[in-house]
């Protein structure tokens, strides 16, 4: 079966991605038919348990950890899913990854392809028409738990 992804640039602008591969079983493998091994070389997989919120997915190596290059990516190099449906990562957590990232290599922003596991009830689909802005219950917590894993991450990187 084939595979389309659509890329929103900004609100007027959106391309879809449309190829004859077939989707593969697990993330990684659907990153190198999408984005290429290229790419995926330079992500290092990614998991946490954080308090009714699991995410795991591939974050961008830094410099000092092998990575080819220095990262240069565009703003719009975040690919996130809530339960496996596409979303737009909360605000406060795309803004802790990038800073703690930026702690570690501050001359780019990470790119991202994360999946996250939230239990039913501990989260709102429906704060915009398109569903793709997502309110977590306990988001201070999650961010919290979040901020301590990534810095862990990053140091044993």
């Amino acid at each position: 079966m084939p595979f389309s992804m659509v890329i929103k640039t900004n609100p007027i602008t959106k391309f879809t991605l449309v190829g004859d591969k077939q989707w593969q079983s697990t993330l990684g493998e659907n990153i190198v038919s999408v984005l290429g091994k290229q790419r995926f070389s330079q992500l290092a997989p990614f998991s946490s348990e954080c308090p009714k919120v699991s995410i795991c997915g591939y974050i961008t190596k830094t410099v000092l950890s092998g990575s080819v290059s220095s990262n240069k990516v565009s703003k719009d190099s975040v690919f996130c899913f809530l339960n496996r449906r596409p979303i737009d990562l909360p605000r406060k957590m795309k803004q802790l990854f990038q800073d703690t990232y930026k702690q570690y290599n501050p001359a780019s922003i990470p790119y991202l392809v994360l999946n996250l596991e939230v239990e039913d009830g501990n989260y709102d689909i429906n704060v915009s028409v398109d569903k793709r802005e997502v309110f977590l219950n306990n988001e201070n917590e999650v961010l919290e738990s979040l901020k301590l894993q990534l810095t862990q991450f990053f140091e044993d990187l």
